[in-house]
Formats: structure tokens, sequence, C-alpha cells
């Protein structure tokens, strides 16, 4: 977005890769050594058997330029197989595969080498099937078997070589490309730990030059450290699609037995059990719980109705200004201070200390509010507001703030933030509860799609433990696994259940209750 016109619109992301409804069915039986007259016979006779196996059934995502997908799954999940598809080895037996750039995959990285010639002979080999010149063989020869930490061995035969040392030239070949598609099947966990950094560094940079990347690995915490969406594959058929964080964290609590899979269609519903609590709702309230549950050795899962980590704004409490609106006082200091997350303003942000009670404005709402640009405008404003309760002793802390800020700042940032405070509504509060209110004004200079983007990756910081569910009732969710959590916590809606808190304010209170002692 154009920072100096928030209202620009954003390019829309150019789709790289489209698989739609792939399916890859393989045919076993004892068809592959026979003849023709034998299969004619055998067919005539009712005596050919044959088998099909899918081992790809109705898998559908899209990728953008520069996303970084992972792939995820146990052994057979179909993960390679999808791949090949993806890099026009195999042709799918349904649906279609739709890249819009250059493939270069590398998969099997030790295949293709002929054991009989020398390391350098095996180079240029390699470098022709991948489509290299010579001139360019001959440019990067050096290059190659000095990453390859091959140098010595050049003139061996390549048989001689350790599988390691094989994987690592392959590598180094395939390595040279900038391609727009990069494929990789577990090519980062060839050779020992040194060289498997150094693939790792590579490979960082072909991404950075703006490759879009899929990359298969049994590496959860890699998928993690490198990607930003995520396939989960179980049996040839998809479970989950979405962002890295959230796929991995479901995927190792179905490994840790808290997620059944059972077949729906092309795919497959989960089924949760084990967790100490059931958040419903993905706002700050119910991320700040899961925080500190899960600091605690709590596991926690969140329920959330939309379809993503964050907000596009329409929910997320953005004043017209820009600037974010944090409802709760504990919750701002929660994230501000506790998380050490800075930059997310809150337009009116009211805490106390000791018997003090502050009150931080953000001018771009008070430009909306009250159409003024400057402080001293503010303040002009701000006594006008109060002027017709002066002269009158305030009997309560409802009064006290409408004498000196006015009603129309108390109604918006005061009101609801004290009652969290105190417990109780201003108007039943005696004015003793504080000895004076101190009033200041900041400009954060932020559009609102930045603030967005801090939001995301503050709930993206807060969840980095939790396990996230999304575009999912919250009704269907519990009817359909009762026994997911020991505890219902209701963080952002009135939903009516047994042994539930229900609000958000509940949740918050919670969360200091019980895990921040």
């Amino acid at each position: 977005m154009d920072k100096a016109n928030p209202n620009s619109i954003e390019k829309e992301p150019r789709v790289m890769l489209e698989v739609e409804n792939v399916c890859i069915r393989y045919k076993l039986g004892d068809f592959k050594d026979i003849g023709l007259k034998e299969w004619v016979m055998r067919h005539l006779t009712g005596n050919y058997h044959v088998q099909e196996f899918m081992a790809v059934h109705g898998v559908t995502f899209k990728i953008n330029e520069g996303d970084l997908l992972g792939i995820i799954g146990s052994n057979g999940a179909g993960k390679s197989t999808l791949l090949k598809a993806i890099a026009g080895i195999m042709e799918p037996t349904q649906g279609y595969v739709r890249p819009y750039g250059s493939v270069v995959a590398l998969l099997e990285l030790a295949s293709g080498f002929d054991g009989n010639l020398t390391v350098k002979e095996n180079a240029y080999l390699r470098g022709a099937m991948l489509g290299y010149t010579k001139k360019f063989m001959d440019e990067t020869y050096k290059y190659i078997v000095d990453f390859a930490e091959l140098k010595e061995f050049e003139d061996r035969p390549f048989k001689q070589l350790s599988s390691g040392m094989q994987s690592r030239l392959a590598f180094s070949i395939a390595s040279m490309v900038q391609p727009e598609i990069l494929i990789l099947d577990e090519v980062l966990s060839v050779g020992d730990g040194a060289f498997q950094q150094k693939s790792a560094r590579k490979m960082r940079e072909i991404i950075k030059g703006g490759a879009t990347t899929i990359l298969v690995s049994h590496s959860l915490n890699q998928i993690r450290e490198m990607c930003n969406k995520v396939l989960w594959l179980h049996k040839g058929r998809s479970v989950a699609f979405g962002a890295a964080p959230n796929i991995c964290n479901l995927y190792q609590s179905f490994l840790e037995g808290r997620i059944r899979l059972e077949q729906e269609g092309a795919g497959y519903h989960r089924y949760f059990s084990g967790y100490d609590y059931l958040i419903e709702g993905l706002g700050l309230y119910g991320a700040i719980l899961a925080r500190k549950a899960t600091d605690c050795g709590k596991k926690c899962l969140i329920v959330e109705s939309t379809d993503k980590v964050g907000s596009d704004g329409k929910t997320l409490g953005i004043r017209p200004d820009g600037s974010i609106s944090l409802t709760s006082s504990r919750a701002q200091e929660f994230a501000i201070q506790v998380m050490g997350v800075e930059g997310i303003t809150a337009p009116g942000c009211f805490s106390k200390k000791a018997d003090q009670c502050y009150l931080t404005i953000e001018m771009k709402l008070l430009s909306c509010l009250w159409n003024v640009e400057s402080e001293e405008e503010a303040l002009t404003k701000m006594k006008l507001q109060a002027g017709e309760l002066s002269g009158v002793t305030p009997c309560n802390l409802e009064e006290l703030f409408a004498s000196i800020i006015g009603w129309d700042l108390y109604n918006v940032f005061v009101r609801e933030n004290a009652k969290q405070i105190w417990g109780k509504p201003c108007a039943e509060l005696h004015v003793s509860m504080t000895t004076g209110v101190t009033v200041s004004f900041v400009r954060s200079g932020e559009n609102r799609q930045e603030i967005i983007v801090k939001y995301e990756k503050l709930l993206t910081k807060l969840l980095s433990d939790t396990d996230v569910v999304l575009n999912c009732d919250l009704v269907e969710f519990i009817r359909e696994n009762p026994n997911a959590a020991v505890r219902n916590i209701y963080a952002t809606t009135e939903v009516k259940g047994q042994n539930a808190d229900r609000t958000s304010a509940a949740a918050i209170t919670m969360a200091h209750s019980e895990f921040m002692r």
C-alpha cells in the first residue's frame, strides 16, 4: 500500500501455482510380467486381477508469488507423489496442475549419475540433464565442487563416494538455478550438520531472489522456520491448508494424540480431545489467555469462526483515523509490556497507577471526533465539553471525569475501561478513588494497514504454542467434540454452556487471576 496515500489499493498477489482436485491412481496387480497373449487369455478366463491404489486423492490448493509452502505428513501420505505431479513428471489421473512460471524440482538427488564416471564428469553429465550449457558448466564448475566440498575427489569414480557426498554434489549442481517455482523434496537434510546449514542458507538465497518454493520435510522446526503456508497430507488426502504456525501446531497435536482423523469425502474430519482449555474467539483476549495458559504448561485450543489469524480491519475495532482500539487497559498492558510488542497505538489508553488516572488520546481520533488539528484546539474543546459541570462538586467518579474531560471523551475512552479496572460503574464509585486525572495527546502517524499487520504479528506471537481451528462454528464444534477440553472459555460472544466463562472480560480476568500471579 502507498504510505503516502492510505486509501490506495494494494496490488493482488500473482498466483504462481494452482492445484485443483488432483488425484493420482496407481494400478497394482500381476500384469507387469506378462505378454499380450497371456493378457488376453487371462481376460477371457477371468483370471486377470488388478488393484487400484489412490496415492493422492482430491488435493486442492493455490499459492502466490513469494510463498514458501511446506508439505507435511507421515510416510506414505503422498507428498513426493504430489510433487512429481507438480513438477510435470507424472500426469494426474484426475484434476489439474497449473504452474505459472518455470519449475525446477530437486527430487531424488542421487539419481541420474553414472558410478563409473568421475565426479567431474558426472557434474557435467548432471548439468546437461538439467539443461545447463557447457559454457555455463565451465563457468560454475569450480563453485560447484567447492560448495560440495569435493575438490580433492573430483577425479575419483563417483561410486567411491559416500551417499552423503553424492547428495552434496547433486545439491550443488541443482542449486545453480534461479527458477520461478522451486520444488524441494527432503533435500535440506543431505550431508552432515554443517552442510545442512550451508544448504539451508543457499535455499534462502534462492527464495529471497523471488522463487515461489514448495518444501517437503519431516522436520517441523524447519517448516516453521522457513514456510509461511503449510499443506498437511494424510494417506493421500488433504487434512488442512493454511498459515504455517497454525497447521504445524495442529499436526504436532495429531502426533501427540489430541487429534483423531476420520475420512470424509476427499479429505478428513478432525476430532479433538485432551485439551485443558477450549477458547472461543481468536481475538486479543482469547490469544492472551492462551499464551499465559501455555506458558504455565496447559494445552489450549482456539475455535474461530473466521478464516484467518488477524483481521481485515472490519472486526478489529480500528477507528476511522487508522488507530487500533484496545478496549481493555489490561490487554493493552499485556500486549505491549509483557509480550514486548511496540507500536500498536490505542486511540484512548486509560490506565491507573497508584491513586492517579491517565488518559492518552490519539490526535487523529480527535480530528475525526471533534474536527480539531492541534492539541490546543483539543484542550479548548475538552474544556468546553466539561464546562457544563463547572462549579458543581462531583459526587462520584463519573461526574469527576466528566468535569475534567467532558462527556464525549468519558463515554468513548473511560466508561468501560474504568469499570474493568475497578469492577464497578464509575457512577457507583466515590471521587476519593483517585486523586487526579492526567490527559496527554499522541500522534502515531500509522495508517490502517500497518496497524492490521502489527495486530496479526501480535496474535501470531501469542499463539505460537496454541492449536487454532479456523472457519469453524462453535456450536457445531462442541456438539462433535463434547470432551475436547476440561473447560470452555467464550472469549468474544455470549454463548450458553456448562462450565464456561462467557465474556471477553472473563477471559482476560482469568488470564490475570490464574496465570499472572
